[in-house]
C-alpha cells in the first residue's frame, strides 16, 4: 500500500468535489463506450448482459484452460500488448471492439490478470456467440447448391483443436461429417463440414468447446456477364498509360521472374497460351503453369463460352503468352500457378478444399499476387463479412508479401425484367478488408463504368476499390488450339489488375525504384501492402458515366461506385525523364506501429505542375470469428501537412475530387488518401497515427506511397544536361576564363568518348556559362581547402545569382542539369577532381538536388581531354583503380586496361562500366552470371563472348562469376571473377590497349577506391600487366588450386568473337565465415549490447527481438555477436576481437576504436552454422556510456572473403523532451587520421529534417598524421515538431582523396522526440521485526534487528499506468541489484527489498519511456542500514528454522601446526595440524559442527615413541559471541575419538576460541586455538594444543 501523502490527500478531496460537476456536465458520447460488439449482440458486460436462451449458454467448466472473454480498460500500448504476452501468455489475436479479447486461459492466468490495473472484465465465450445469424437464410443459385438436403455447415474450430479428432468425435455423436480439412502449419485452425437436418441442431454444434464459428456453406460461382456491349480496346495500353503507350513493357517489365497465383473454373492446358512444347507437364521447369490443382478434371467443350471457359479466359489476361498474338496477357512473361475453383466450391457435397488452402499452396509455387473472379452468391451473405472473407485476411495478414485481387460482381437483373440494372451487391470475399476489390471500366472510354459492384459494405467500408478494362476482353478461349475471343466482367478487370500487381512488384524486385533506371543493388522484396498502394496511387477519376449512361452517378471522387478510380500505371511507377516522381516506405508489422505511436516522414515537393498523391495501406488482422458483424479490428490514420504548417488534410477527406482540409480521421477503411492537384512547394510532412491498434503481429506495418514532382539524382544513362562552367579567377595561368571554343571542342570529344564507352546509353548535352570567382586558386590548393567543395560552392553560387533558375528548366527532369564541370584556364593545374557520384556534401544554395561535380583545366599541359574523361567518369559512378595516396599495391592492378587505372585512354573495364549501367540498360543479357556451384556440383561450359567494344548484342561481352558460397544472384554477390574479350584494333577508343585478348580479374567490392578493389590476374606477374591477357586459342588462366578455376580461350565457331571455357569445382574446404554488414556500414545487426536490467538475454531465453539495451556505466554489460558461415567447408581456429570507441562515438575508421575489449576462440564453426557469443564489458562512469563497437574476425584459413569479416554498431540514441521548446541534441565524435602524413576531413549531417537547425562545431578538419579529433554536432528541433516520432541523422567525414572525395566513416544519431516524463523515488529503511516481517537472513548480533525492508516509492509525471519502472539497489560493495515494478492506474509504484548488509545504500529508478514518453531517471539516493557491514550474513549467525539452517550450512579446511603439552613436550616437537570441518546453525549465534583432523608430532630421538599422529573426529557446539569489532568471536567444546599410530581408539574432548572475520566479499578465513585431551579414562592423558587458520566455502 502506498503511503498517503498531504498533497495525493488534498487532490483526491478536489477531485471529489469536482466529480459530480463534471458527470452532470460530460455527455454520454465522451464517455469510454465499453459495449463490446459480439456477433448480433451488443453489451456493457459491467453495466448488462445479454439475455441468452439456456440452451446457447455454456454449461459447466470445460477444464482448467479454457476459451474466454477478456476486456481491458483501455486500448491496449505497445508496453501493454509486451507485458501480457510476454508475462501472461496471452496471445491477444482474436479482438472484438471494445477493448475486448478471446483467449484460452486458466484460472491460474484468470487470477493474475484480474489484478492489473488494465484489467476491466471476463466472461464466457457462450455458443450463442458461435452462431452466423445468417445460417439456415440463404436462397442459392446454383442447381448443385440448390438440391442439397438439411443444412450444409462449416465448422470452424479454435487453434489447436485435432480437426481429425473432432470428426470422429462427431461421428460418434450421430452427426454426418461431410469432409476434414486438413491442417498445415500456415493453417492450424481446423475446420470440419457436416450436414444437420434444421437450425435446431445447431445449438449442439456450438456447445462443442472444440467450435469457435458456425457458418452454412455458400453457393461459390464466377462473375462472368456474357452479353455485355462490346468496345474494342488494347488493355495493355490504357492499364499502363490510358493510352496506347506501354512504357513499362519499353523498360523490359513484362512478367519476367513473377508466378501469380489463380483460382478460376478449369484451365485449358492445351491452348497455346499455356503449353509447353518441350515440358508436358505443369511444374517449376514450365514455360508457363508452375503449379496445376485440381481434383477432378472437367472436359472442355468445343470453342467453350466465358462461363465453361472462364478460369482459361482469365489465365491468359494474367500471363497468357504466345509468339506473335496480339493478345497476350497483361504480364505475358510471367508465370501461373493454378487452383480449380471446382475444388473449393461446394457442389453435391463436394469442395474439397477450402480458399486458404489453395492460397497457401498458390504461395508454395511461389505466388504473391493471386487472381479470383468469383464470389459467394448465398443472398444470406449479401453485404457480409464470411469465412471467406476471414480467410483471404488470415492470409495477407500472416503473410507480409502476399496481395490478393478479388473482382466485385457484375450488374444483376433486380426486378426479373431480363436486364441487368443494378450494379452487385457486396459479397464473400470482396467484402474482406484487405483484397483488392475490382470492378470494370469501358476499353473505349475507361472513364465509363462498365460493371461491378457498388459499396460501401455494411460497415461502411469503400467497395470497389480500383477499375480496370473489363467491358470487352479478347483472351484465351477453351476449347480451342489458339483462337482468343472477347468476354466482359470484373472477372476480366480482376486478372488485369492482378497481372499488374506482378508488374510492380517486378520494378521493385528489379531495382527500378528510386532511380527509375534498373538498378540490381537498389532491389528489395515488397509487402502486399506495397502493391495495393501503388496499384491504388496510380488511379485516376472517372468523369463518365455509370453502366446505365447515367453521369450523376459517377459524380465525386471518391465514390462506394467509382472507388478511388481507373488504373494508369504510369501514373505510380517513375522512370528517368518522368514528370512525376515515386517515394514509397515500406514498414512490416515487426518495425510497426503501437496505439499511440507516429511516424513522420518528408516529401520535397519542386513544382506544383503535378499532383501530390499520399496513399496509405495496410494489411488488417482477420476478424475474430463471432466478430464478423464488426470486422476492423485496427485503425491507422494519415495527416500530411503542407509546407507552411498550417494547412492539414487528412486521409478520405475529399470535396470537388480533391483533398480537403478539416473533417475528421476516417476509422474504418484501410486505405487512406491525401490528392492536392496545385501542391505547394517545398518540403511536406507525412505523418501514419498508429490510432488505435487492437491487434499486432507485433505491431501494425503499413506501405505508404507518394507521387509528385520532386527532385532524384541524376541517372548515369540518357541524355546529361551538363553545366559547363568556364571559370575566371586569381592565380591562373594565363590569367581569365578559358576561351569557349576550346571548351566546345574539348565537350564534343568527351560526348564522342562516353558515347562509344557507355553503347550509346550516356549522352553528354553542354550548356556553357562563365563565372568570374573572387579567391585565388592557390587558396582553393591549400591544404585547408578542395575545389570540389569550397571552389564547387562559390561558381555554384555564382551562377545562381546570376540565373536564378539555371539548374531547373521546367516541368519534369528531361531538361534540368544533370551534371557541373567547372573548366580552368591554368596550365600547371594537372588535378582531375571529380565527385564518384551525386555530390556527397551539403547541397550550396540553388540546389535541389544532388548533382555531381568536376574540376579540371581546359588549357592544362598534361592531356585536357583524358583528365576530363577520367572526371566525368566519376561523375557518372566509375571508381579510381588506381592506388590513391598512402596506398602502396605489392603488384600491379589494373595499369592500362582501364581509363580510372591509368592516364591511358581506353574503355573502362566491363565491371566499371556496369557502375554506370551501361551495359544492362544496353542489352540484359551483356553480362553473364554464374553463381559459385554447390559443393560437389562443377560448372563446365564454354560461353561465347563479344569484345568489350563491340556493339553486337547477340553474345555476351563480360561473365561475372561469383565467389560467395550461397549466393545465387548477381545484385547480392559483391566477390568476383569477370572474363571479358578487349581488341586493340585501330578505328577504336581500345586502340591504345597494349594487346587483345581475354581477360581474367578479380574484383572485391567491399574494398573502397583507391585502394584496389580491382585486380587482373597475369600468369606471369612482371613489373605491368600488358601481357595479362589471353591471347592465342588454348591459352588458359589456371587457378584450380586456389580457386577451383580455370579460364581457357577458345576459337570462335559462329559470330561470336572468342568463345571461352569456364571450369569451376571451387574447393570444398572454402568457407565464408562473416558478421553482416548493415547499410549504413556503420550498423550490423549482428551487434548488439545487452545490460543487468532486465537480465542478460541468453540467461533469460530472450530473443533477438529483445535486443537493444543502452550499456550501463560502472556495471558489467555484454555485447554480442553472432559469426555466420554458410560453407561449404568447415571454418577452423576462428579468433573474433571486440574493441570500442572512446570516450566519443567515432565517424573515423579503424583508428578510432581505440579500447580492446576481448577476444573469443572457437576451434571450428560447421557449414551452415552460426555462433552467437557475448564478451563482458563494463564502461567507465558517466552520464552517457555509449556503445560505439567493432567486432572483428581475425584471419580464418580457407576464407574466400576477408573483406566480410569486420562489422560496426554506431548509433546513439537519445531523446530531445518537450515542455515547448524542445531540448537540444549535443552528438559528440571522434575521428583519427590514420595516415602518415596531414589530411583534410569534411564532416556532413544527413536526414536532417526540415525545419531543424544543426550545426558541427567545426565542418572540417585538417589532421595532423595520426592525430585524434573529438567534434561535436548540435542539433535543435523546431517547437512543432510532433512528439512520438524518431528522426536518424547520419553524421559522416569524408576526406579528398585520388582527385575525389571518398566516404572515411560515419554515425548514427537516432532523435526521438517524447513528451517531458519526470519520475520521483524516495525510499525508507525499516527494521524487519519493527515491519513484523519474519527475517530472511541471519542477525549480526543481538544488537541489530535481523534484516532491514528498504521500501521505494515513486510516481510518474504526467502518469503513466501500467509502465515498467526499474529499481536499482547498489549494496554497499557496489553490487547491483534490479527489480521491475509496474505502475498503478495513477502511475505511482512501490517496491520492497529485504537487506541484510549494513551500510549506505544506494537506491536509484529508471522509466524507460514509450514511443511518446521520454524516459526519466532519479538520482542515487543514499540509504543508511544500521547492521554490521560486510556481506549478507557471516557465517556464524543463525536464527531460522532446521531447513532453512541446514541449507546455508558451510565447510570449511584449516591448515596449521600441533604443540605437544606436559610429559609429551619433552619427547617431541611440534608439527603439522590439518582441519576440516561442517558447520550448520541452529538458532541465533549457536552452531554445531563436524570435526575431522590430523594432529602430527616430530620426535626428539629414535628412542621411544616415534612421529606420535592422532586422527580425531568429534562433533562440537559453536557459540558465537557478540561482536565489539569486525571480527567475531566463538567459542565451542566437543567430544569425540582420536585414533594413535598404532590404531588404538579412546575417547577425547577438545576445547577452542577463535574468531570469524570477512576479507573480501567472496573470502571469510577463520583463526582458532584448541586444546584436546586425547585419552579420557587412561593413565596416560595424552594433551595437544593445535593452532590454525582456515578459509570458509559457502
Amino acid at each position: 500500500m502506498k503511503p498517503i501523502t498531504p498533497l495525493r490527500l488534498l487532490l483526491s478531496l478536489a477531485w471529489l468535489c469536482l466529480f459530480p460537476a463534471l458527470n452532470a456536465q460530460t455527455p454520454d458520447t465522451a464517455r469510454t463506450d465499453y459495449r463490446i460488439r459480439i456477433n448480433t449482440y451488443v453489451f456493457d458486460p459491467l453495466q448488462n448482459m445479454p439475455t441468452i436462451e439456456n440452451r446457447l449458454k455454456s454449461v459447466g467448466s470445460e477444464g482448467d484452460s479454457v476459451y474466454r472473454l477478456i476486456q481491458f480498460k483501455h486500448a491496449l500500448l505497445r508496453a501493454d500488448m509486451d507485458l501480457l504476452r510476454k508475462e501472461f501468455g496471452l496471445k491477444l489475436d482474436q479482438y472484438f471492439p471494445n477493448y475486448t479479447y478471446l483467449e484460452k486461459v486458466s484460472r491460474q492466468q484468470l487470477s493474475a490478470l484480474s489484478r492489473l490495473p488494465v484489467f476491466r472484465w471476463t466472461g464466457n465465450y457462450e455458443p450463442a456467440y458461435k452462431i452466423s445469424p445468417a445460417a439456415g437464410k440463404g436462397n442459392f443459385v446454383t442447381k448443385e447448391r440448390q438440391a442439397q438436403r438439411g443444412l450444409i455447415i462449416n465448422l470452424n474450430l479454435h487453434r489447436g483443436a485435432n480437426a481429425k479428432l473432432f470428426g470422429e468425435q462427431l461421428r460418434k455423436d450421430g452427426i454426418q461429417v461431410l469432409r476434414v480439412f486438413d491442417q498445415t502449419p500456415k493453417q492450424p485452425n481446423g475446420r470440419v463440414r457436416v450436414r444437420v437436418s434444421g437450425t435446431a441442431d445447431l445449438s449442439k454444434l456450438a456447445a462443442y468447446p472444440e467450435v469457435k464459428w458456425i457458418e452454412e456453406e455458400g453457393d461459390i460461382t464466377i462473375d462472368a456477364a456474357d452479353g455485355l456491349v462490346p468496345y474494342n480496346g488494347g488493355v495493355q495500353g490504357i492499364i499502363q498509360s490510358n493510352g496506347a503507350a506501354t512504357p513499362l513493357y519499353n523498360n523490359g517489365i513484362r512478367g519476367e521472374g513473377q508466378v501469380v497465383g489463380l483460382i478460376d473454373a478449369p484451365l485449358d492446358m492445351n491452348h497455346c497460351f499455356f503449353t509447353d512444347g518441350a515440358v508436358a507437364n505443369p511444374g517449376p521447369t514450365h514455360r508457363k503453369v508452375v503449379g496445376f490443382r485440381q481434383v477432378t478434371a472437367s472436359p472442355f467443350a468445343a470453342a467453350a463460352n466465358c462461363n465453361s471457359g472462364h478460369g482459361t479466359h482469365t489465365a491468359g489476361t494474367v500471363a497468357g503468352n504466345s509468339a506473335g498474338n496480339a493478345n497476350n496477357g497483361i504480364a505475358f512473361n510471367a508465370k501461373l500457378t493454378y487452383g480449380d475453383l471446382n475444388d473449393v466450391a461446394f457442389s453435391n457435397g463436394g469442395g474439397t478444399r477450402t480458399f486458404a488452402q489453395y492460397l497457401d499452396e498458390a504461395r508454395s509455387d511461389g505466388a504473391f499476387v493471386h487472381s479470383n473472379s468469383w464470389s459467394d452468391k448465398n443472398s444470406a451473405v449479401q453485404n457480409a463479412y464470411t469465412a471467406l472473407s476471414q480467410d483471404l485476411d488470415d492470409f495477407t495478414w500472416n503473410d507480409e508479401d502476399q496481395l490478393v485481387v478479388v473482382s466485385s460482381g457484375n450488374n444483376i437483373d433486380t426486378n426479373n425484367d431480363g436486364n441487368n440494372d443494378s450494379p452487385s451487391p457486396i459479397r464473400p470475399p470482396f467484402s474482406s478488408k484487405n483484397g483488392l476489390c475490382v470492378a470494370a471500366s469501358s476499353e473505349a472510354n475507361t472513364n465509363n463504368i462498365a460493371t461491378g459492384g457498388v459499396g460501401p459494405t455494411f460497415d461502411n467500408r469503400r467497395k470497389p476499390e480500383i477499375y480496370a478494362p473489363g467491358s470487352n476482353t479478347t483472351s484465351s478461349q477453351a476449347g480451342t488450339n489458339c483462337t482468343t475471343f472477347a468476354c466482359g466482367g470484373s472477372s476480366m478487370a480482376t486478372p488485369a489488375v492482378a497481372a499488374s500487381g506482378a508488374l510492380v512488384r517486378q520494378y521493385f524486385t528489379e531495382g527500378w525504384y528510386p532511380s527509375g533506371t534498373k538498378r540490381p543493388d537498389h532491389a528489395f522484396t515488397p509487402s502486399g501492402a506495397l502493391l495495393k498502394a501503388t496499384l491504388l496511387n496510380a488511379t485516376r477519376n472517372m468523369t463518365g458515366t455509370d453502366a446505365f449512361g447515367v453521369a450523376a452517378n459517377v459524380n465525386g471522387y471518391p465514390t462506394n461506385l467509382e472507388g478511388w478510380g481507373e488504373l494508369v500505371l504510369d501514373d505510380a511507377l517513375y522512370f528517368a525523364g518522368d514528370a512525376r516522381n515515386t517515394w514509397v516506405w515500406d514498414v512490416r508489422h515487426d518495425g510497426g506501429l503501437n496505439t499511440g505511436e507516429t511516424n513522420t516522414y518528408f516529401l520535397p515537393v519542386a513544382t506544383n505542375t503535378q499532383p501530390l498523391k499520399v496513399t496509405l495501406t495496410w494489411m488488417e488482422p482477420p476478424a475474430a470469428s463471432a466478430n464478423f458483424g464488426a470486422p476492423v479490428v485496427n485503425d491507422v490514420n494519415l495527416r500530411v501537412t503542407a509546407p507552411d504548417g498550417t494547412t492539414v488534410f487528412l486521409g478520405n477527406n475529399f470535396n470537388a475530387g480533391q483533398s480537403a482540409t478539416g473533417g475528421a480521421f476516417d476509422g474504418v477503411n484501410n486505405v487512406e488518401m491525401v490528392l492536392v492537384n496545385t501542391p505547394q512547394t517545398g518540403t511536406w510532412r507525412i505523418e501514419v497515427i498508429g490510432t488505435a491498434i487492437n491487434q499486432g503481429n507485433p505491431s501494425q506495418g503499413y506501405a505508404l506511397v507518394a507521387t509528385a514532382d520532386t527532385q532524384e539524382p541524376p541517372s548515369p544513362t540518357g541524355v546529361q544536361n551538363t553545366l559547363v562552367l568556364r571559370a575566371a579567377m586569381p592565380g591562373t595561368t594565363p590569367a581569365g576564363a578559358p576561351g569557349l571554343a576550346n571548351c566546345q571542342n574539348l565537350m564534343t570529344n568527351i560526348n564522342t568518348y562516353i558515347s562509344e564507352v557507355s553503347y550509346g546509353q550516356t549522352t553528354i548535352v553542354p550548356v556553357f556559362r562563365q563565372v568570374t570567382l573572387t579567391t585565388p586558386l592557390g587558396t582553393y590548393l591549400s591544404n585547408d581547402h578542395n575545389p570540389l567543395i569550397e571552389m564547387a560552392e562559390d561558381a555554384i553560387d555564382n551562377i545562381v545569382a546570376a540565373e536564378p533558375g539555371i539548374f531547373d528548366q521546367g516541368p519534369g527532369t528531361a531538361d534540368d542539369i544533370s551534371r557541373i564541370v567547372i573548366l580552368l584556364n591554368d596550365q600547371g593545374f594537372t588535378g582531375d577532381w571529380a565527385t564518384t557520384g551525386p555530390w556527397p556534401y551539403s547541397l550550396p544554395a540553388g540546389l535541389t538536388r544532388p548533382l555531381s561535380v568536376s574540376v579540371t583545366s581546359a588549357n592544362t599541359n598534361i592531356n585536357p581531354q583524358f583528365r576530363l574523361e577520367h572526371a566525368v567518369c566519376h561523375q557518372l559512378g566509375l571508381m579510381d583503380l588506381y592506388p590513391h595516396p598512402g596506398v602502396a599495391f605489392a603488384q600491379p592492378h589494373v595499369d592500362n586496361w582501364d581509363i580510372m587505372a591509368n592516364q591511358n585512354e581506353v574503355q573502362p573495364l566491363g565491371w566499371s562500366k556496369e557502375k554506370a549501367l551501361w551495359m544492362s540498360m544496353h542489352n540484359a543479357a551483356s553480362i553473364r552470371w554464374i553463381p559459385r556451384p554447390a559443393a560437389g556440383i562443377a560448372f563446365d561450359q564454354e560461353i561465347p563472348l563479344n569484345f568489350l567494344s563491340s556493339t553486337n548484342t547477340a553474345s555476351p561481352r563480360v561473365i561475372a562469376i561469383g565467389q560467395t558460397p550461397g549466393v545465387t544472384s548477381m545484385a547480392n554477390e559483391n566477390v568476383f571473377f569477370f572474363v571479358e574479350a578487349r581488341s586493340n584494333a585501330a578505328g577504336s577508343v581500345d586502340s591504345r590497349l597494349p594487346e587483345s585478348g581475354v581477360l581474367l580479374y578479380t574484383v572485391n567490392e567491399n574494398i573502397r577506391q583507391g585502394e584496389g578493389p580491382v585486380q587482373i590476374i597475369d600468369q606471369v606477374v612482371s613489373t605491368d600487366l600488358d601481357d595479362a591477357a589471353l591471347e592465342a586459342n588454348g591459352q588458359a588462366h589456371n587457378l584450380s588450386g586456389s580457386y577451383g578455376l580455370t579460364v581457357t580461350r577458345r576459337a570462335p565457331t559462329g559470330g561470336e568473337n572468342v568463345r571461352v571455357r569456364i571450369q569451376y569445382d571451387p574447393p570444398e574446404t572454402d568457407n565464408d565465415v562473416n558478421i553482416v554488414v548493415g547499410d549504413p556500414f556503420w550498423i550490423s545487426p549482428d551487434i548488439w549490447v545487452d545490460s543487468q536490467e532486465d537480465g542478460f538475454d541468453t540467461d533469460n531465453g530472450n530473443t533477438p527481438a529483445d535486443r537493444g539495451n543502452s550499456p550501463v556505466a560502472g556495471e558489467t554489460n555484454r555485447i554480442y555477436f553472432t559469426v555466420h558461415n554458410p560453407g561449404p567447408g568447415t571454418a577452423f581456429d576462428v579468433t573474433v576481437a571486440v574493441r570500442i570507441s572512446e570516450p566519443y562515438h567515432t565517424i573515423g575508421g579503424d583508428a578510432d576504436f581505440n579500447r580492446f575489449v576481448a577476444q573469443k576462440f572457437y576451434a571450428s564453426i560447421a557449414p551452415g552454422a552460426n555462433v552467437t557469443d557475448f564478451v563482458e564489458w563494463t564502461p567507465a562512469g558517466g552520464d552517457n556510456p555509449h556503445a560505439c563497437i567493432q567486432v572483428e574476425i581475425l584471419d580464418v584459413f580457407n576464407d574466400v572473403n576477408d573483406f566480410n569479416n569486420k562489422a560496426q554498431q554506431n548509433v546513439d540514441v537519445v531523446e530531445s523532451r518537450t515542455a515547448s521548446p524542445y531540448e537540444t541534441v549535443t552528438y559528440h565524435f571522434s575521428v583519427t587520421n590514420p595516415y602518415d602524413y596531414h589530411q583534410l576531413f569534411y564532416f556532413r549531417a544527413e536526414q536532417v529534417p526540415p525545419g531543424w537547425t544543426a550545426a558541427f562545431a567545426e565542418p572540417k578538419k585538417m589532421l595532423a598524421a595520426h592525430e585524434r579529433y573529438e567534434g561535436s554536432f548540435t542539433v535543435h528541433p523546431p517547437d512543432n515538431a510532433p512528439v512520438c516520432t524518431d528522426h536518424q541523422i547520419y553524421i559522416t567525414s569524408w576526406m579528398p582523396k585520388g582527385n575525389t572525395i571518398i566516404p572515411y566513416g560515419g554515425g548514427t544519431l537516432q532523435v526521438n522526440l517524447r513528451s517531458l516524463t519526470t519520475l520521483t523515488a524516495n525510499t525508507t529503511a525499516t527494521p524487519c521485526r519493527q515491519a513484523g516481517t519474519t527475517a530472511t537472513s541471519y542477525k549480526a548480533g543481538t544488537k541489530y534487528p535481523s534484516c532491514y525492508t528498504l521500501t521505494t516509492t515513486g510516481c510518474t509525471n504526467p502518469a503513466k499506468p501500467n509502465a515498467e519502472i526499474i529499481v536499482r539497489y547498489e549494496a554497499p560493495d557496489g553490487t547491483p541489484v534490479y527489480h521491475v515494478v509496474l505502475t498503478d492506474a495513477m502511475g505511482c509504484y512501490s517496491d520492497t527489498y529485504v537487506v541484510a548488509e549494513g551500510g549506505e545504500w544506494k537506491v536509484s529508478a529508471k522509466y524507460k519511456g514509450s514511443k511518446c514518453d521520454s524516459g526519466s531517471s532519479t538520482g542515487e539516493e543514499s540509504v543508511p542500514v544500521s547492521l554490521p557491514t560486510g556481506d549478507p550474513q557471516t557465517p556464524g549467525e543463525g536464527g531460522g528454522t532446521f531447513g532453512e539452517n541446514l541449507r546455508k550450512a558451510w565447510i570449511s579446511a584449516h591448515v596449521g601446526s600441533t604443540h605437544p603439552l606436559g610429559a609429551l613436550d619433552r619427547s617431541a616437537d611440534a608439527n603439522i595440524y590439518a582441519m576440516a570441518d561442517l558447520t550448520f546453525p541452529v538458532r541465533e549465534n549457536l552452531n554445531l559442527q563436524l570435526l575431522l583432523g590430523l594432529c602430527q608430532l616430530t620426535a626428539e630421538s629414535s628412542v621411544g615413541i616415534q612421529h606420535p599422529r592422532w586422527l580425531h573426529a568429534s562433533a562440537n557446539v559453536m557459540l558465537v559471541l557478540p561482536r565489539p569489532f569486525d571480527m567475531k568471536p566463538y567459542v565451542r567444546a566437543g567430544v569425540g575419538v582420536y585414533r594413535d599410530k598404532n590404531n588404538n581408539n579412546t575417547a577425547g574432548i577438545n576445547i577452542g576460541i577463535g574468531g570469524l572475520t570477512r576479507v573480501t566479499r567472496q573470502l571469510i578465513i577463520t583463526p582458532g586455538l584448541d586444546v584436546h585431551f586425547t585419552s579420557l579414562g587412561k593413565d596416560e592423558n595424552v594433551r595437544l594444543l593445535t593452532a590454525h587458520l582456515g578459509i570458509i566455502f559457502r
